[in-house]
Formats: structure tokens, C-alpha cells, sequence
């Protein structure tokens, strides 16, 4: 019985390393990918700052990227107070019951 014990204990650790390196996988990709946002929208930005000149797609691009801002801000500020991490996920939950997309637009699954 103690074999059978210690493979479950392996395996639930197993599963544990992998869980976390999905998801540290995701979140990096997800960081890279929003860096290159800011990348853009900061270029959009100094475009129309010399030529007064933008498109409807720039527009809807800086409008994704200030609303991931905010979203990224918001989430940061509940995450700092005791216990916000834990009502955080349960916020992502709700809100994604709801339809509503409390994540920045990189991590829409």
C-alpha cells in the first residue's frame, strides 16, 4: 500500500509542475504578444501626433488597447488587497458568466 501511496503522491505532483508551467506558458506568450500592442498603439500614437492623420482601424486598435489598460490596472489594484487574489478569479468567473471579458483581449479563450 505505501507504493501505491507514493505513485499517487508522484503523480499528483506530476500534474501539479504541469499545471504550472501551462500556465506560466500562457501567461508569458499572453505578455509578449501585449507588449507588441503597446508597441503599436505607441507608434499609431506618435504617427497621428506629426500628421493628424488616423485610420478606423488605428482608432479601434488604440480603443482595445486602452480598454486592455485599464483592464490590466483594475485587476492589479483588487490583486494588491488581502484575499484579492481569491476574489479576483472569482470575479473572472462571474464576469465571464455574464459575457462580460475582465481579462485583457490577449487572454480571451
Amino acid at each position: 500500500m505505501a507504493t501505491n501511496q507514493n505513485l499517487k503522491n508522484k503523480f499528483k505532483e506530476w500534474i501539479k509542475i504541469r499545471r504550472v508551467k501551462f500556465i506560466n506558458n500562457i501567461w508569458v506568450k499572453g505578455m509578449i504578444i501585449e507588449e507588441k500592442e503597446y508597441e503599436e498603439s505607441f507608434k499609431i500614437l506618435k504617427r497621428y501626433s506629426k500628421t493628424k492623420k488616423i485610420t478606423k482601424e488605428e482608432i479601434e486598435i488604440l480603443h482595445t488597447q486602452l480598454w486592455d489598460t485599464l483592464k490590466i490596472t483594475g485587476m492589479s489594484l483588487i490583486f494588491i488587497l488581502p484575499g484579492g487574489s481569491f476574489f479576483l478569479i472569482g470575479l473572472i468567473f462571474l464576469c465571464k458568466k455574464t459575457g462580460w471579458h475582465l481579462l485583457p483581449s490577449v487572454f480571451k479563450i
